[in-house]
């Protein structure tokens, strides 16, 4: 029996000027999306600090996946950290992932 939601992990290279680029070589960002309409429910970006990843998910959690020009937006709006650029790639990996699973009929 298939669960209600389904965790779907993005990566991303991080540039040379973020700060913690001398731990972690690429981010890895989860969400947590209800099967049937996509919609973020839970969400975790590795590398920021816990009030960036708390802001984050403020931010994109009730948005759909369906959505990713707007969840883009949003975070390129608010968010100003040099993380940025690598936490878009990630979201875009997460997005041709979940288009790839619905297409495929696996949600």
């Amino acid at each position: 029996m298939k669960h209600q939601t389904v965790l779907i992990v993005g990566h991303a290279k991080i540039s040379r000027d973020v700060a913690s680029r001398s731990v972690y070589e690429s981010i890895a960002f989860s969400v947590e999306i209800d099967r049937k309409y996509g919609v973020i429910v839970d969400c975790e970006p590795t590398i920021l600090i816990e009030s960036g990843r708390d802001f984050i998910k403020r931010l994109i959690v009730g948005l759909s996946l369906e959505e990713i020009d707007e969840i883009c937006r949003r975070i390129e709006e608010n968010y100003h950290g040099n993380a940025l650029p690598a936490l878009i790639a990630a979201l875009k990996d997460i997005y041709r992932q979940y288009y790839h699973l619905k297409n495929n009929k696996k949600l």
